[in-house]
């Protein structure tokens, strides 16, 4: 058993990650209201405003983005079989998916992030880009801050170019999102990763990253 001073050592250390997960969250929060409330495209998720909501059984309080109503993310779609889409749909989200993105980079914004999840469907079905978490400007990304090791906060590995999984590049560009969209773009119009399932995070790094792996286009 722990003693009484190991006990309250653990607790203290536990409170500290607690309270590093809060500051992070937080941040986060503010980074995406910040992105949002400045950015008005078509496809691009609206904010409608902030409002904070008070949990009972925690006593805590939380704030909250409130944004338009939105059907389904893509990919809500893609993993459902029984929601198959015609060809003339897939390639008008890739299109929307694309005309957001460029108006993001247009604005100095890499998303960081683009994936099927962060791609919701209206209630018209049209595509919009949302999760701006992690949206960086492009003027103050640090390479040295945006490595595989702490890949988590900056996007989703199966998403990351080359270049951000190595790290350690002179500059982050809007070419990290052009990747991603790649990415997205092939899921879309093959219903599969273009990466093998069988792939562990440490094996797609090497084979990604390492070897610059490209999947065969018939």
């Amino acid at each position: 058993l722990n003693t009484p001073e190991e006990q309250s050592m653990g607790s203290e250390t536990f409170a500290e990650r607690e309270r590093a997960k809060d500051k992070k969250r937080n941040e986060d929060f503010e980074k995406e209201f910040q992105n949002l409330k400045r950015i008005r495209h078509p496809h691009i998720i609206d904010l409608y405003g902030t409002t904070v909501l008070h949990e009972l059984d925690t006593g805590c309080y939380r704030r909250l983005l409130v944004m338009e109503l939105a059907a389904c993310s893509l990919r809500d779609v893609l993993r459902n079989p029984s929601r198959m889409a015609p060809m003339s749909s897939s390639l008008m989200w890739a299109q929307e998916v694309a005309s957001g993105l460029s108006f993001l980079h247009s604005r100095g914004l890499i998303h960081f992030d683009i994936k099927p999840a962060n791609i919701v469907l209206d209630m018209s079905g049209h595509a919009k880009i949302c999760d701006l978490g992690v949206a960086r400007p492009t003027s103050v990304t640090s390479p040295s801050s945006l490595t595989f090791t702490n890949s988590a906060r900056v996007g989703t590995p199966s998403y990351m170019a080359p270049e951000l999984l190595r790290g350690g590049v002179a500059r982050i560009t809007n070419s990290i999102d052009v990747y991603s969209f790649g990415i997205l773009l092939w899921e879309v119009l093959h219903r599969e990763s273009p990466h093998p399932r069988k792939w562990t995070i440490p094996v797609l790094f090497k084979a990604v990253a390492l070897k610059g792996f490209r999947p065969e286009v018939e």
